[in-house]
């Protein structure tokens, strides 16, 4: 008995290892050939591509009024567990986008606030760099989102409600190409541990 259980003990190690060396790979190969650095250039000027108010004037909300960080905005996710703070940053500046990556979720530049005109658009880390924090890998599951799945936005103690409507998964330029809408989008690097593609879900307000 007590050699049948080593040997269901090694071979079970062994099966989780093989199945878990890709990613495991994957993720100890993305440290050594990133800096952080110049992964914050590269997925500032991804996002700003996709979601920055340069391209898109009508999310200039907070540009206009200059509110960054003041108000109480939360972010939650029933399906994935998540719970986090949505944190505003004015400028499309990779050390402050970054920086504010490390408390929570982030508000893109130029987003609007929940019940304002124009889009929300929120990123997060779906793998990152150390130092990590509990936020570094908060959206690794965002591409298990589906559409009628709910997303909860609280701002100025008001409940916002979006129900999802489309995920979107590929390079920067497939997602743009796409023409993906909605007044709420979350978006994160894709597959995990990688910067090569990006998930992005869309959610309409419903209440």
């Amino acid at each position: 008995m007590i050699m049948a259980g080593i040997i269901f003990g090694v071979v079970f190690v062994l099966v989780l290892v093989l199945f878990n060396l890709p990613a495991a790979t994957s993720v100890v190969s993305y440290s050594m050939t990133h800096s952080e650095e110049k992964d914050n250039q590269a997925l500032t000027d991804q996002y700003r591509a996709l979601y920055g108010y340069a391209s898109h004037p009508e999310l200039s909300y907070l540009a206009q009024t200059g509110q960054a960080g003041q108000e109480q905005l939360k972010l939650s996710v029933p399906k994935l567990s998540i719970n986090a703070p949505v944190i505003a940053v004015l400028r499309e500046n990779d050390d402050d986008i970054f920086a504010a990556l490390k408390k929570g979720v982030v508000l893109f530049p130029g987003s609007a606030m929940p019940g304002q005109s124009g889009q929300s658009v929120i990123i997060g880390h779906s793998s990152s760099l150390p130092p990590w924090t509990k936020y570094s890998a908060i959206f690794a599951k965002l591409g298990a989102m589906a559409p009628d799945d709910l997303i909860y936005l609280t701002y100025q103690g008001r409940e916002h409600i979006y129900r999802v409507t489309t995920v979107r998964r590929g390079s920067v330029q497939q997602i743009l190409d796409s023409g993906m809408t909605g007044d709420l989008i979350l978006s994160t690097c894709w597959p995990v541990g990688t910067d090569t593609n990006r998930v992005a879900v869309a959610a309409v307000r419903i209440r």
